[in-house]
């Protein structure tokens, strides 16, 4: 028999309908027995089933007083647990402790997880970063929305799932920026899963790892936030946790460098959340050059994942520019003084190559003063290994990257 266990009956009304404890309390206390029970009939469906029962006895706080037999029928009861709540403000039970058979359960799943979808359908179009972005893929994608959807329901698919779905919903509604967060990591998921679809053809947005993928970051944020033993659907995502892990901790180790054994879902996770941070720390968009950038000097430092950073300019830049970013990127693997990718506005190469080894026979470009050691600003503040110094443009990289995004222009043209 599976049970669920609630503090007292306000929280088993919470996490049933998704109304905080203290509006319903406070409800009672001004309208009556009779008005909150129709408010908990029109948002609980399955409160008000013949296959939610209590599964121990309730007992008044000390467990003194019989309140009610088990295997009795919630629903029945409603009223007088009600009224003698309104009798005295200051009467307690026992926990309640609820058996919910999964016959009640098919018709709720369903209910919570479009209503959660909704909630985060909705903040998606109107986040500040990917609101624009989001609404057209909306528009352009008819996938996106069922791939959001598939995943809350599969979420919520067990007795202990909707609980946690109306948690989860109860959470959205009381922090705007837990609603915000996790809409933006929907929007990059999902837009990572769509892309990888389209060029691997056997991937669908119901196997297995695309669910799992999709799943986890939508629980990220909820679950970073109210931490790990906050929802019973993440007690054995061993992925999940592990992400937490790496996010958890104040500066934390680099882990994404050579020969990590990271899974994709991991490195996609802490990736993105990264990613998402730092263009809202930063005041950027998902378009600007300098945060695809940053995210390069990440994964150099090991605190993101090199193919999830490409995978994400490939997705939010303009081709001209992933491209060059590629190319940066590859190029600077070759040389043994490693230069590092810098901005450069108005270049045809969108990016120059800079070294710190100005007695190298390619180090001969414009100089430039970098006045103190480069950190970026994501979730934390992140150090480079990019000292203070001065720098020098490597021209050998310079042309090969000008005469590679050339001869992809006029291909293109």
């Amino acid at each position: 028999m599976e049970t669920l266990t609630y503090s007292n009956i306000f929280d088993y009304f919470s996490a049933t309908t998704g109304i905080k404890e203290s509006v319903i309390r406070e409800k009672l206390r001004s309208d009556g027995v009779e008005s909150v029970s129709s408010l908990l009939r029109s948002f609980g469906r399955e409160m008000f089933s013949m296959d939610t029962v209590l599964a121990e006895t309730l007992t008044d706080a000390r467990g003194k007083i019989k309140i009610l037999d088990s295997s009795r029928p919630i629903f029945k009861h409603i009223s007088l647990l009600l009224g003698l709540h309104r009798a005295d403000e200051n009467f307690a039970t026992s926990p309640i402790v609820i058996e919910i058979r999964d016959t009640a359960i098919k018709g709720s799943r369903h209910y919570i997880a479009k209503r959660v979808s909704d909630v985060v359908m909705e903040a998606a179009q109107k986040h500040p970063v990917f609101g624009a972005y989001a609404s057209a893929l909306i528009q352009r994608d008819k996938r996106f929305e069922g791939l959001v959807n598939s995943s809350f329901l599969k979420m919520f698919s067990s007795t202990a799932g909707v609980r946690d779905g109306m948690r989860i919903l109860l959470n959205m509604q009381n922090s705007s920026s837990l609603l915000e967060d996790t809409a933006a990591m929907a929007v990059v998921t999902g837009s990572l899963i769509l892309n990888m679809q389209k060029s691997v053809s056997v991937l669908r947005s119901d196997s297995a790892p695309i669910q799992n993928l999709m799943r986890a970051s939508l629980l990220f944020h909820s679950f970073l936030k109210h931490g790990r033993g906050h929802l019973s659907v993440c007690a054995k995502d061993d992925e999940l946790k592990r992400a937490l892990e790496i996010c958890s901790n104040p500066i934390p180790l680099p882990v994404f460098g050579a020969g990590n054994s990271e899974n994709t879902i991991v490195k996609s996770i802490v990736t993105s959340h990264v990613f998402m941070k730092l263009l809202e720390k930063n005041g950027h968009s998902i378009s600007s050059g300098d945060a695809y950038v940053s995210m390069n000097y990440l994964a150099d430092a090991g605190y993101a994942d090199d193919s999830a950073v490409l995978r994400l300019s490939g997705l939010f830049l303009p081709e001209s520019r992933s491209k060059g970013l590629e190319m940066a990127r590859r190029l600077r693997q070759v040389c043994k003084f490693k230069p590092f990718i810098w901005g450069a506005q108005g270049s045809p190469a969108s990016v120059r190559m800079l070294c710190g080894k100005g007695y190298c026979s390619y180090a001969k470009g414009g100089r430039v003063c970098v006045i103190s050691d480069i950190k970026v600003k994501a979730d934390k503040d992140y150090p480079t290994g990019i000292k203070a110094g001065d720098y020098f443009q490597c021209t050998r990289f310079l042309n090969q990257l000008e005469n590679f995004l050339g001869y992809r222009q006029a291909k293109v043209s």
